[in-house]
């Protein structure tokens, strides 16, 4: 077990008492094929977990807050999902040729954090260290976040990957935007993705990538202008994430509206976000 596995297990075992828990680290939509002839049937599996890509804890329906898919530039409904084996589990049929996006973002969640994970949960999570350090000297020790969860993956349907409508942003609060076609990366390629919270790039945020069959990959920071670089090592099954914190008085902090009726107070809010990609062996 890699030492970032530890962590996440040691941090989603031990959080306190709290409204819910974190679940895992992660959140992620994962098509069953990353390529499929035109009116193939694709399903998509939405599961959090500590070991991607294996279905770990599945997503209930009542959570998910607004869902699509797009291929060839035509927007359509994501057929509501049924709970499967360690997934919330979606079916469409793709009608065209091109690149299908499919997205699901999550109603928030509260979660309180034990004092003693405060520590290992912001460097886990790629935070600034201003976060830490602030908390390290406020009297109230209590560190209670509303956070929200954001997932999408892409699938190339038939022959002609000519659709580029894989780069138009979905309107997820936090978003991964690929600079590339991301049906067509093959292993030492190196992908740029563009990282929005709220429709504006966000710069100096974290992004991770893991790969399914080799695990943590690096991490890299955006640049001024919310880009980062991502380096697909390995072919196979692989997974970038992203987390942005802020403080809830913060302009912008949440694009987001908390649940009806909601009304704890919370110190922090978060946004988390996934995008799963196909990587292909590069030919010799």
């Amino acid at each position: 077990m890699s030492p970032r596995k530890s962590r996440i297990i040691a941090i989603t075992s031990a959080l306190a008492v709290s409204a819910v828990t974190l679940g895992a680290h992660d959140t992620w939509l994962l098509a069953n094929h990353g390529f499929v002839p035109v009116g193939g049937r694709v399903t998509f599996d939405m599961s959090s977990g500590g070991h991607f890509p294996a279905n770990e804890s599945a997503i209930t329906p009542d959570r998910v807050s607004t869902s699509g898919w797009r291929l060839a530039g035509a927007a359509h409904p994501l057929t509501p999902g049924r709970v499967g084996t360690g997934s919330l589990r979606f079916r469409e049929t793709m009608p065209a040729a091109g690149v299908a996006t499919t997205w699901v973002s999550l109603h928030p969640r509260v979660l309180t954090l034990k004092a003693s994970l405060v520590k290992v949960y912001t460097e886990e999570i790629g935070a600034p260290e201003e976060f830490y350090a602030a908390w390290q000297r406020a009297t109230d020790k209590t560190w209670r976040e509303r956070y929200s969860k954001h997932a999408k993956s892409f699938v190339r349907v038939g022959a002609n990957a000519a659709d580029s409508s894989w780069a138009v942003h979905t309107g997820q609060p936090y978003e991964l935007v690929p600079l590339r076609n991301p049906t067509a990366l093959v292993a030492g390629d190196t992908l740029t993705v563009l990282v929005l919270h709220c429709g504006q790039p966000l710069a100096n945020v974290a992004v991770g990538s893991e790969s399914g069959s080799a695990g943590h990959g690096a991490t890299v920071k955006t640049d001024a202008g919310g880009k980062a670089r991502i380096v697909f090592s390995k072919p196979g099954r692989w997974l970038v994430n992203s987390t942005y914190l802020a403080y809830p008085n913060r302009v912008g902090a949440l694009c987001e509206s908390a649940l009806p009726g909601d009304t704890v107070t919370v110190g922090y809010v978060s946004q988390f976000v996934t995008m799963t990609l196909d990587v292909a062996q590069r030919a010799r």
